[in-house]
């Protein structure tokens, strides 16, 4: 650990914004506060600044993911007690960290009301701004995504059928299943970052406004919405889709459906209230062949997030096999895991880094690559997330460090976690 105030991180591009790389440069960290900062003034002192070459390697935001369900052993939808739920929540954030995932949100599937007045509460806790300390090597969890129960059962996936609902009440229906105090918005800011609904479930194309009065992102997904009830939906408010191609109806050319919408124009014209929205994309090479991840980026490349949709199974120890998951079970095999004796996919087991290297092995620049699980995904959050990911001053100092091939170090609060020079 070191003990000067400033570190220089010299000899370095830094990717861009539009994914271009800049001329070498330096980056400056305060590490009092775990900050982007200016050059230091001439009155601080040469042995305030540690100076570190990085030896002309790239270096972007810490990677973000917006649908994660769990990992390293611990399931985010799964509660039995508070100091379990904390310690593995911990366990997880850690793993994330390790991997370049400095930020993320809490994925929870569709539960029960009172799995939900217990786990709620707690992410919510979790994931205020101080609640991991930024020096800590722990990723930061940017507010919590709920994914259900408001979806449809034909395209549940492996979402508990039992534990789907439609929303007869309204608004109010939502505050019964999820708890009075997710729509508590704390400084400025929504703990609720994002949440998944069909359009097609009862109820929900008439709250979706009010949603995004609170401060919501609203995605569209597990659904079996038409064009018109998913233009409805985008009419709204939303504007992500969820893992674009999955639990969603195919797209023909007469009824493009939720895929279609990729097919809006990138902005609001002619009057229309109806943009493209940005869409979430699981480029394991399982859930979503290769070719068609790349035309998708290649429809909407300002609009594609990648994530890892990964379940407690990311975690390289674990064996392949049949393994007991709740009151079913789930088979890893083959890098992708499915509810066992079936076809159904189960989530999946993409780390966040391999997924960058997937798009780019579509033939998208890895610097491209690295802007749709960093710059994109904060963008499409809005809020306090935007404002602190990225490379100016004043950003949080989370930082991966990429060469030509791949990963190749983390800094989480302006730490460094790990690098390989």
């Amino acid at each position: 650990m070191t003990s000067e105030r400033y570190i220089q991180l010299t000899n370095i591009h830094l990717i861009l914004p539009s994914g271009a790389l800049s001329a070498l440069t330096s980056l400056y960290i305060d590490t009092n506060t775990g900050l982007i900062c200016s050059p230091p003034s001439s009155s601080s002192g040469v042995d305030e600044i540690l100076t570190i070459d990085l030896k002309g390697h790239w270096v972007s935001p810490g990677m973000i993911d917006i649908q994660i369900n769990g990992a390293f052993g611990i399931d985010l939808s799964d509660f039995t007690d508070e100091k379990t739920y904390v310690d593995g929540f911990k366990k997880m954030s850690e793993g994330l960290c390790k991997i370049g995932v400095t930020g993320f949100l809490p994925t929870i599937i569709s539960q029960t009301k009172e799995n939900y007045h217990s786990i709620l509460p707690l992410l919510g806790t979790l994931s205020s701004s101080t609640s991991l300390d930024s020096k800590e090597r722990q990723s930061r969890s940017l507010g919590y995504h709920l994914e259900g129960p408001f979806i449809h059962p034909r395209k549940s996936g492996c979402h508990p059928t039992s534990n789907l609902i439609t929303a007869p009440k309204g608004l109010h229906s939502l505050v019964e299943t999820y708890g009075e105090d997710s729509f508590v918005r704390r400084n400025e800011d929504s703990l609720v970052k994002m949440i998944t609904v069909a359009p097609d479930v009862e109820g929900i194309l008439e709250v979706i406004p009010g949603l995004v009065e609170r401060g919501w992102k609203v995605s569209l997904g597990h659904t079996n919405a038409s064009t018109e009830q998913a233009l409805q939906g985008v009419a709204n408010g939303a504007t992500l889709l969820t893992h674009l191609f999955n639990a969603m109806p195919p797209m023909h050319h007469r009824e493009p459906g939720l895929i279609g919408l990729l097919g809006l124009p990138p902005t609001s014209s002619n009057g229309s209230i109806v943009k493209r929205p940005y869409f979430s994309i699981i480029a394991d090479g399982i859930h979503v062949h290769p070719q068609a991840v790349c035309m998708a980026y290649n429809a909407h490349p300002d609009g594609c997030i990648l994530v890892s949709d990964a379940m407690h199974m990311l975690d390289p120890s674990l064996a392949d096999g049949v393994h007991p998951w709740r009151d079913q079970h789930i088979e890893k095999r083959n890098g992708g895991i499915t509810l066992a004796g079936t076809d159904t996919l189960a989530g999946s087991i993409l780390p966040l880094p391999q997924a960058v290297l997937n798009l780019s092995n579509s033939g998208i620049p890895l610097s491209k690559a690295v802007v749709c699980a960093t710059y994109t995904p904060a963008k499409a959050l809005g809020g306090e997330v935007e404002n602190m990911i990225g490379l100016s001053v004043g950003c949080w100092a989370d930082l991966c460090i990429w060469d030509g091939k791949g990963l190749k170090g983390v800094w989480k609060g302006g730490k460094e976690v790990w690098y390989e020079g």
